[in-house]
């Protein structure tokens, strides 16, 4: 009844905020178009590069600003022919580019043809990156659609790194449409909504976006699972209750205690209390970071490794996904996470199957079968060493592993 209630609210208050915000759609679907757009106006450089992809504007954009004094030179990357092109119905796409920037009095030495079969912005960026490397005092104008300078600068950005102050980005103007009136129409539409899904695509391909995902998903499910099958903190003679059909009534008093011994249970002090929350948080602290690292591009540059301590950590690369499960293992453990062992083991190799399967969508990362077995190795030994020090720990104490013990009345 009660989650009926909260769908009937929620569903209220989702229409009444639609009916709210109707009169204003028409500056916010113009912020939302007018939001894809940092475009500028360039300062002068030595060369513009017109990106591959609508080869109606945006070399003619180029060759204006050539005309315009803001640039003598320009850069075109070759881009991956399509089935008509080699069939030859069509020419490139740079060779199209070519000869509307020589048309409009740019010379043919004054072009520079960069990258090889390049298929994405992402690969025009590192054509350019490179480009770079033998011309590191250049300064280049990238000229693209103003609907596609938001996720142009920020791949940019990402791959030329500390020379992404030599980029600045100019806007074409789209064929058909303006982003003041994208939504009325059909082409601007579909360019703005598929605009926003390859920026999703593109924080999840190329940035941390995954990282920081998988990371909230985990956080999220062990605070379920904690709050779900917590352990009781009541006496022994206190039931740990789900539902209120399971509250014990007056006519169901407890069973009394054998005559012959009183079972006394030893519930943690604030001190075993204490030492249980730090060990969790420093599981939880620990599973976030190793997903950071195993999500992202570079596992090295967020931890901002020294030179010194590089060439010290050097020898252990080639068995680093083994000591960090294995670590993720004992620390599991240790926490006393209201689970069983193998359930909890479980849900590890789970966690290593499935960060390993992620790292196909990171850039410079892809799944590997050895990193796979050395996850799940790590898991086993892990396993194998908390097993062995409880159990040697148990013999040395003389204590069994049960919560509770027998004494004589």
């Amino acid at each position: 009844m009660r989650r009926r209630r909260i769908l009937l609210w929620a569903s209220v208050l989702a229409v009444v905020a639609l009916a709210a915000l109707y009169p204003a759609r028409h500056p916010l679907l113009r912020g939302v178009g007018q939001w894809l757009d940092v475009g500028a106006d360039p300062r002068p450089a030595d060369y513009v590069m017109p990106l591959g992809g609508d080869e109606n504007t945006r070399p003619f954009a180029a060759a204006e600003l050539i005309r315009d004094g803001k640039a003598s030179r320009a850069i075109v990357a070759n881009i991956r022919p399509s089935s008509d092109t080699d069939a030859g119905l069509v020419p490139t796409t740079h060779g199209v580019m070519r000869q509307v920037l020589m048309h409009y009095d740019v010379a043919s030495e004054d072009i520079v043809t960069i990258g090889d079969h390049c298929d994405s912005t992402y690969d025009e960026a590192r054509a350019l990156a490179g480009f770079l490397q033998g011309h590191p005092d250049a300064h280049v104008i990238v000229v693209t659609g103003h609907y596609h300078t938001r996720r142009t600068r920020w791949i940019f950005h990402r791959v030329l790194a500390d020379r992404s102050a030599q980029v600045s980005f100019a806007s074409a103007p789209a064929h058909n449409f303006r982003l003041e009136t994208w939504w009325s129409n059909e082409r601007g539409a579909e360019l703005v909504v598929a605009e926003y899904l390859k920026l999703t695509y593109y924080a999840f391909r190329y940035g941390q976006a995954a990282s920081w995902t998988i990371a909230c998903l985990v956080l999220a499910s062990i605070a379920w699972a904690y709050r779900k099958y917590r352990p009781c903190q009541g006496g022994a003679n206190v039931p740990c209750v789900s539902s209120p059909s399971e509250q014990p009534t007056e006519s169901a008093a407890p069973l009394p205690a054998p005559r012959s011994a009183q079972t006394v249970r030893f519930t943690p002090g604030r001190r075993r209390r204490a030492v249980d929350l730090l060990l969790k948080a420093a599981c939880l602290a620990y599973l976030l970071t190793l997903s950071l690292l195993l999500l992202c591009e570079d596992p090295l540059r967020p931890m901002h490794v020294g030179a010194g301590l590089l060439a010290w950590l050097r020898p252990l690369v080639p068995v680093s996904h083994l000591l960090s499960f294995l670590t993720l293992t004992v620390l599991a453990m240790a926490a006393r996470w209201p689970r069983s062992r193998w359930q909890a083991v479980v849900l590890l190799l789970a966690y290593a199957g499935g960060t390993e399967l992620l790292q196909g969508c990171v850039a410079d990362r892809t799944p590997e079968w050895v990193d796979l077995f050395q996850n799940v190795a790590g898991i086993a030994i892990g396993m194998a060493l908390w097993l062995l020090v409880t159990n040697l720990a148990t013999r040395l104490t003389g204590r069994g592993g049960t919560t509770g013990r027998q004494i004589p009345s």
